[in-house]
């Protein structure tokens, strides 16, 4: 049995990539990670960032990319994530007047399959990073269910992000379960809610979580000071044979990023990672 690889998603430290990425990419390393998901190269050019990757011996694993500016950028978006030597891209979600049950779902559709097989030409696999809106149902299933069962794993595979699929009211472990085999990549985050599946919630907190719980209902927080439960996430990783589990924090209340992140590390070393 492999053992899972923990990863960290990079835009949780971003605010802090903005002020100096290398000395970022030193404490990111330092926290205990070896394993990274970019989120943007910070007026970097591609060949700066890799440097700085093989100076702390970080190893990207994946990129997020929509497909409209990966097909509109053609041959140059192919080549930053040929260059960075990542396995996999993941789709950060698509808007869900694009989902199954509206018009424009079979050229939502197109575009997945374009942009995977432009991928797949280079051995990089296409994920699905899904958020919470996508477990809103038509005729009585899920459209994140919808759009795996349109399209086969070998041209999209899941990028199960745990802390909306809770968000929205769905048991995290017994979803990773439901897509064995299917799933490379597992987002670990962790929050408090008062209000599970009101997914209007959410979009009263600010890019900073200024809102409190009292006030939101919603608050961001480091890995295991929250609602999940972790053992059960990881054991359904390990069963449903993901190779990596990435650390996702989208903001912060009365702690820095990096602290947060850290403390997240930390905890998943108490669960043997």
């Amino acid at each position: 049995m492999k053992k899972l690889k923990v990863a960290l998603q990079m835009f949780s430290v971003r605010k802090n990539m903005e002020i100096s990425v290398e000395d970022t990419l030193k404490k990111v390393k330092e926290a205990g990670y070896d394993y990274i998901e970019l989120a943007g190269l910070f007026n970097y050019t591609i060949e700066e960032m890799i440097q700085l990757l093989d100076k702390y011996e970080l190893t990207c694993i994946s990129a997020h990319q929509g497909y409209d500016s990966f097909i509109n950028e053609g041959k140059s978006a192919l080549d930053y994530l040929k260059k960075l030597g990542v396995k996999y891209c993941a789709l950060p979600g698509v808007n869900v007047r694009q989902h199954k049950g509206t018009s424009d779902f079979p050229m939502m559709i197109d575009k997945i399959e374009r942009m995977s097989k432009a991928l797949s030409e280079s051995n990089i696999t296409l994920l699905y990073h899904n958020h919470y809106n996508e477990f809103n149902k038509y005729e009585g299933k899920f459209l994140l269910d919808w759009l795996y069962d349109t399209l086969p794993k070998n041209v999209l595979q899941a990028e199960i992000d745990t802390g909306w699929v809770h968000f929205a009211g769905i048991n995290p472990a017994e979803y990773i379960r439901k897509y064995k085999g299917r799933t490379a990549i597992v987002h670990l985050k962790d929050f408090i809610c008062k209000h599970f599946g009101e997914r209007q919630i959410y979009n009263l907190v600010d890019e900073n979580n200024r809102l409190s719980i009292e006030e939101s209902g919603f608050e961001h927080r480091f890995l295991g000071s929250g609602v999940q439960d972790f053992e059960s996430i990881i054991n359904a990783c390990i069963y449903s044979e993901v190779e990596y589990i990435v650390v996702e924090q989208d903001a912060f209340v009365d702690i820095e990023p990096l602290e947060a992140v850290e403390k997240s590390r930390e905890y998943l070393k108490t669960l043997g990672y």
